[in-house]
């Protein structure tokens, strides 16, 4: 027998009075436990248009390059509407550019810097698991917003 689909919100419960918060070093109330180091380097990078290019050349194989959205992104940075959204740009443990090739493009395209969260260190056979997931559509937004009968309202924009 499959369950029906929960109505309403969906969510964690809510905590109990007597579970307390632990504090951590790191002060996000969390125990230290939870925590183990990083196997990754990461950092924020202001990303100009020289070092996009060459961080492009160490790329080898990547999908198709989308002009559009590189179009699109390049128009929302240069119109200063680029939002940081924590998305990385991703390099492997031998320093080869594995995601973010359109993001760099319209860095190129923008003639623009723009400060970009940068990973390093991931497993390059880890490049196929990359942008698999489910597209975020129009209806996913507008229900990210609150807007009622999001799926309706969207069909329009889809």
């Amino acid at each position: 027998m499959v369950a029906k689909k929960p109505r309403g919100k969906v969510g964690r419960p809510p905590k109990k009075a007597e579970e307390g918060l632990s504090v951590s070093e790191n002060g996000n109330g969390k125990g230290a436990s939870n925590y183990q180091a990083s196997m990754f380097k990461h950092q924020r990078v202001e990303v100009n248009p020289s070092l996009a290019l060459e961080w492009l050349d160490t790329m080898e194989v990547n999908r198709k390059v989308l002009n559009s959205r590189v179009q699109q992104y390049a128009r929302d940075m240069i119109k200063g509407n680029w939002k940081d959204n924590g998305e990385t740009i991703k390099f492997d443990d031998e320093n080869r550019l594995r995601d973010g090739q359109n993001r760099l493009w319209a860095v190129v395209e923008a003639n623009t810097p723009i400060t970009f969260e940068v990973l390093w260190g991931i497993s390059p056979d880890s490049q196929k698991y990359i942008d698999i997931g489910a597209s975020r559509k129009p209806a996913d937004s507008l229900f990210m917003e609150g807007v009622s009968y999001s799926t309706k309202l969207s069909t329009p924009l889809s």
